[in-house]
């Protein structure tokens, strides 16, 4: 029996209030029963600095929306003690859950993700989310140094792994195979990318490094804008729904704010 999908989403803060109450608007016509949350980014390095505009953003968001709302929290450009008032703060607005990141950015307080994870759980004020490659950490020399970072995330704490986009499913459960035969079990949130615009999708190639399956590298061809759009949604429909069916229950979108697009999706699904 295929499984009841569960979807959540990432936006990022939009620049003017009046662009964060239309998101907020648009957020607020999706099926509150399939969405169960909305991660945000909180900047480059995550400093509280950085971050004040978007806790801004996410206790309106927490006014106006039934949904968790889940931070990135990530370790570089900070101390620990500057994660830790970053916590503090997140706490205090209610947050349950947050997706902890290690960042690239130096200085970093953290020296693996691991780390960051085993940081904030041991504060024991929230469930902690970790990232995941299905086709290898860019660092790793080998997949097998990746899945024993799964394993070590899962010893720090982590309660699932969200991975970078898929764009070839068969990639994916190749990943999973090879945790499988090293018996590591972790929960899987698959990243989606609605492939939607064309420069969007080309922009995130380039950003995480991921290969796109063959289909996708022919959607790319297409430069109509309206046939790209119409093919793209099919194409990420029939993604979502091969991932159902090989049992996987929770599908991250990465919307990039695309509302409308979101509620394309779900009428197709």
């Amino acid at each position: 029996m295929e499984k009841t999908i569960k979807y959540s989403l990432e936006i990022s803060t939009p620049a003017t209030v009046g662009e964060q109450e239309d998101l907020i608007r648009q957020l607020q016509t999706l099926p509150r029963d399939e969405i169960e949350f909305i991660a945000i980014t909180l900047g480059a390095g995550g400093s509280i600095e950085l971050a004040t505009p978007v806790l801004s953003f996410i206790q309106l968001l927490l006014e106006c929306i039934n949904v968790p709302i889940v931070p990135h929290v990530t370790g570089s450009h900070q101390t620990q003690a500057q994660v830790q008032e970053l916590l503090r703060k997140l706490s205090g607005m209610g947050i349950q859950t947050v997706l902890a990141v290690r960042g690239d950015g130096e200085p970093n307080a953290f020296g693996h993700g691991d780390d960051l994870i085993r940081f904030i759980e041991k504060t024991g004020e929230f469930e902690v989310l970790g990232a995941a490659y299905p086709e290898g950490h860019p660092e790793d020399d080998n997949l097998q140094q990746t899945i024993q970072t799964v394993e070590r995330k899962r010893l720090a704490g982590g309660k699932a792994l969200m991975t970078q986009v898929v764009m070839d499913n068969h990639r994916l459960y190749q990943f999973q195979q090879a945790l499988k035969t090293a018996q590591v079990s972790m929960p899987l949130i698959i990243g989606v990318m609605p492939y939607v615009q064309r420069e969007r999708v080309i922009k995130m190639i380039q950003l995480t490094q991921v290969t796109p399956s063959p289909v996708v590298q022919g959607l790319l061809t297409q430069t109509d804008v309206n046939a790209f759009k119409s093919e793209g949604l099919a194409l990420t429909i029939k993604q979502i729904v091969d991932l159902r069916k090989h049992g996987y229950s929770h599908i991250h979108l990465f919307c990039q704010n695309d509302i409308a697009v979101v509620s394309e999706l779900f009428q197709g699904l």
